[in-house]
């Protein structure tokens, strides 16, 4: 298989759904309902951010500078996503999981 085939290969392991976190102990349905809760956090954390940079960017109004390009939109939403996967990964590792195992993700 040659690099093309294995970027391919990542791509619909990627796409399969494997959140990768293991507890010893813990079943399929346990990963699942804890990575649950942790995306919830992390979403509430981040739609929060997301509301505040939205209101901060209100009342700065346009100053003659294109604040809201697709750019700038295109970086902040990367960096909430980012931060969102940070807090996902603190939150399970904070109770007691590992990166490593081949857990369905949660819906």
């Amino acid at each position: 298989m040659g690099v093309v085939g294995g970027v391919a290969m990542a791509i619909v392991a990627g796409c399969t759904g494997l959140s990768g976190w293991a507890k010893e102990g813990s079943d399929e349905a346990a990963v699942r309902a804890d990575l649950r809760q942790c995306r919830t956090i992390a979403n509430t954390v981040t739609g929060r951010d997301r509301q505040i940079g939205l209101d901060i960017r209100a009342a700065r109004g346009s100053g003659g500078i294109d604040t809201d390009s697709a750019l700038l939109e295109d970086v902040r939403e990367y960096g909430l996503e980012r931060r969102a996967d940070d807090l996902v990964s603190r939150c399970m590792r904070s109770r007691g999981y590992t990166r490593g195992g081949s857990v369905p993700e949660a819906d």
